[in-house]
C-alpha cells in the first residue's frame, strides 16, 4: 500500500515554508496534491523532499513519474534524494516459424518506448541529490523462421524481448511450429531496479535513459524515455544524475 509521510517542524511549517516528504515509493506523484494532503495551505513556499532510496515512479508510459504543475504562490523547491523515474517500455513479441507448406517466418514486433520521469510546468528550484531517469526502452522481439533450406532445416521461434527498466512488460515468445518445437521463452519484465532480460535469442530492455536492444531481424528496439519535460521552468541548484533527454 502506498503511503506518504512528512517531516514535522512546527507541524510541517517553518520560517522557510512548509515541508512535505515522500517517505515511501509512490506512483504517478503529483507534488501539489501530495502537499495539500499533508497540510500545505497553498500559500507558503513549498519544500518537497523525496527521501533517500525512495522511488517516485509511473505505471504508464503516458504519465510522468512525478508532476509539478499548478500555482505555487511563494515558490516550490524539490529536493530529490531518491529516484524519479519513468515507466519502462514493453518488450517486443518474438517471431515464429510459419506452418507447412510456406516454410517462411512470421515477423515479431519491436519494443516500445519508455516513459517520462519528471514533468514540470511551474517554476521550480531543483536540488537533485539522486537520480532522474526516463524509462528504459523495451527490447526487440527475437527472430523466428527456418535456419536452413526446406530439405533439412530446423524451425526457430524467437523469444520475447525484455521489458525496459522502470517496469516494462516482457514480450511474448514465438509459438511452436508444430514439429516438436517448444514455444520460445517470454521476455522478463523490467523492475524499478533493473531492465528485464530477453527470452531465448531476444535482447534485454534498456536501463534508465537507454533504448532497448535490437533483435536478430531488427524488429526495432524501444526508444529511451525522456528524463525531464519543462526544462525552461527549472532552476538547477544541484543537477545530480539525469538519465535521458531534457526538453
Amino acid at each position: 500500500m502506498t503511503s506518504f509521510g512528512y517531516d514535522i517542524l512546527g507541524f510541517g511549517v517553518s520560517g522557510s515554508g512548509f515541508t512535505a516528504t515522500l517517505s515511501s515509493d509512490a506512483v504517478n506523484v503529483n507534488v501539489r496534491s501530495v502537499a495539500v494532503s499533508q497540510g500545505w495551505n497553498e500559500v507558503q513556499k513549498l519544500n518537497f523532499v523525496i527521501n533517500s532510496g525512495i522511488y517516485a515512479y509511473s505505471n504508464s508510459t503516458g504519465t510522468a513519474g512525478l508532476i509539478v504543475s499548478g500555482t505555487f504562490a511563494n515558490g516550490v523547491e524539490l529536493t530529490n534524494n531518491g529516484f524519479i523515474v519513468g515507466r519502462g517500455g514493453n518488450g517486443g513479441n518474438g517471431g515464429r516459424m510459419a506452418p507447412i507448406p510456406t516454410y517462411g517466418s512470421i515477423a515479431g514486433s519491436g519494443g516500445s518506448a519508455g516513459g517520462l520521469a519528471l514533468s514540470v510546468s511551474s517554476s521550480l528550484t531543483l536540488i537533485n541529490n539522486g537520480t532522474i531517469g526516463g524509462g528504459g526502452g523495451g527490447g526487440s522481439g527475437g527472430f523466428g523462421g527456418p535456419d536452413g533450406p526446406p530439405s533439412g532445416f530446423s524451425p526457430v521461434s524467437g523469444g520475447g524481448g525484455g521489458g525496459g527498466q522502470g517496469g516494462g512488460s516482457g514480450g511474448v515468445g514465438g509459438a511452436a511450429s508444430g514439429w516438436g518445437e517448444a514455444k520460445a521463452a517470454d521476455g522478463n519484465a523490467g523492475t524499478l531496479a533493473a531492465a528485464g532480460t530477453g527470452g531465448g535469442n531476444a535482447p534485454s530492455g534498456g536501463t534508465y535513459g537507454v533504448p532497448g536492444g535490437s533483435g536478430q531481424s531488427d524488429y526495432g528496439s524501444g526508444a529511451a524515455g525522456p528524463a525531464i519535460s519543462g526544462n525552461s521552468y527549472i532552476t538547477y541548484a544541484v543537477t545530480g544524475t539525469i538519465l535521458g533527454s531534457i526538453s
